[in-house]
């Protein structure tokens, strides 16, 4: 088995958590690379166009190179803090929330003490993954009302196409097998490959000049672009639970290891879709390529009808991470569950479905009062994955190994924890701040 090398795991602790994990159906190296593409690949590249709008495609393109590096840099860490304190715990493996407590734990006396880490961690991915399912919801009812009203005499406003998408998203939302959902999610993946194959078609069917487009874009709307890049290549739900259901885990962190070979050619073509989009349709693209292209061709509205379709599945296995979270956290507790013992599994039962319509619910009304897709995922990017994605992992990398070094190798190490950090904090005040102004002045003002 490949070990890693003795700075970054200490290596010294004899216990290894991969020979300790029970798993029924361990995923190999290919198996959780296709896994984590598809986790990564999403909608946030459909919006990705729009993204070099704001920022120029010189400053786009480079900026989407560098915050794809921090990206990955900060999952990896991430995955590394997970395994060296399963070797301190002796513990087969730890889910984010863990993570999060446990490295706390292990860091600086001042903040051991301090037991939210857990509880807001699984708020931050609750509402990440609430917040998906809002952008999801916009996309399939934007490209449902493009598709109908030129096909018909249909006329209204978007958030009655979301309000018509109720009943059947809180039908879709109320499956709770993973399943069935695996039967739809692979017609999703199949439906996605070919909407996307039309989509390079049309944008690399006579595209404009290179000098009708900014190389720079408006610095005060680069926050929003900041939040688009992150939202789109962030998948630290998944990463764990994927590197812990790994046959051989310390392939997920090697130099040609999962997370690298999925995650590199996955920032590159966001990158080029981003420029290449842009450089199709220029500033007026819309918040997703797709409603950019043609209405009146039968191949574009096809195109839009696939990819609604495979978002529409998408929304429950979305809502199903945010139902898991929530039930394990508040609602799987002794006390509770011995009160749903003594009453009857009925009342278990009721309770997960009420769960689950409610955060649909929630999910409907976020979409109707933010009915922009473009700013709904800058927003989220901004507000939950600058934490959980880039300052939170740094945070817990600084406590996990705060006894490990001294000298100037700890300054150094400090020095680029807190950086980090810092630059997370401030992507996110700056991305949250810059995307409830710009909703105000597009939907509000």
């Amino acid at each position: 088995m490949a070990r890693v090398d003795d700075h970054e795991t200490g290596s010294s602790l004899q216990y290894e958590p991969s020979e300790h994990r029970r798993i029924r159906y361990p995923t190999n190296y290919i198996e959780t690379l296709f896994h984590l593409l598809k986790a990564s690949i999403g909608t946030g590249i459909l919006t990705m166009p729009n993204g070099f709008a704001k920022a120029g495609y010189v400053v786009g393109f480079i900026s989407t190179l560098l915050l794809g590096a921090i990206c990955i840099y900060c999952i990896r860490r991430l995955v590394l803090v997970q395994y060296e304190l399963c070797k301190r715990r002796k513990v087969p493996s730890m889910a984010y929330q863990e993570v999060a407590h446990f490295a706390i734990l292990e860091g600086p006396q001042c903040l051991r003490g301090f037991r939210y880490m857990r509880p807001i961690s699984n708020i931050f991915l609750v509402v990440f993954q609430v917040g998906i399912c809002c952008i999801y919801l916009l996309f399939v009812s934007k490209n449902v009302k493009q598709v109908v009203e030129y096909n018909t005499s249909f006329r209204s406003e978007i958030r009655s196409y979301i309000l018509i998408a109720a009943l059947p998203t809180l039908i879709a939302s109320l499956i709770n097998s993973l399943k069935v959902l695996a039967i739809f999610s692979f017609i999703a993946n199949l439906t996605t490959f070919i909407g996307f194959g039309i989509i390079m078609y049309y944008v690399f069917n006579d595209r404009p000049d290179f000098s009708t487009l900014s190389k720079f874009g408006d610095p005060k709307k680069y926050p929003l672009f900041v939040g688009t890049v992150v939202f789109s290549l962030e998948a630290i739900a998944v990463v764990m639970p994927l590197e812990n259901e790994m046959k051989d885990p310390l392939q997920f962190t090697s130099l040609c290891g999962v997370l690298n070979v999925a995650m590199i050619p996955t920032v590159v073509l966001y990158a080029l879709v981003g420029l290449f989009g842009y450089m199709k349709y220029g500033d007026d693209v819309a918040g997703t390529i797709t409603l950019s292209l043609p209405d009146d061709e039968t191949l574009s509205q096809v195109c839009k009808l696939l990819l609604t379709f495979a978002i529409y599945v998408t929304y429950s296995l979305a809502l199903f991470v945010a139902y898991d979270i929530i039930w394990k956290a508040w609602f799987e507790k002794e006390n509770l569950e011995e009160n749903l013992e003594e009453n009857s599994k009925w009342v278990t039962f009721i309770w997960q479905y009420i769960t689950r319509v409610l955060l649909t619910t929630i999910s409907l009304l976020l979409a109707v009062i933010i009915p922009n897709i473009e700013l709904f995922i800058s927003l989220v990017g901004s507000l939950c994955l600058s934490f959980s994605g880039i300052a939170f992992p740094a945070l817990f990398d600084l406590c996990t190994y705060w006894n490990k070094y001294t000298g100037k190798t700890f300054i150094l190490f400090s020095m680029k924890c807190f950086s980090i950090m810092i630059l997370g904090i401030i992507m996110c005040i700056i991305g949250v701040t810059t995307s409830i102004q710009e909703i105000y002045v597009n939907e509000y003002s």
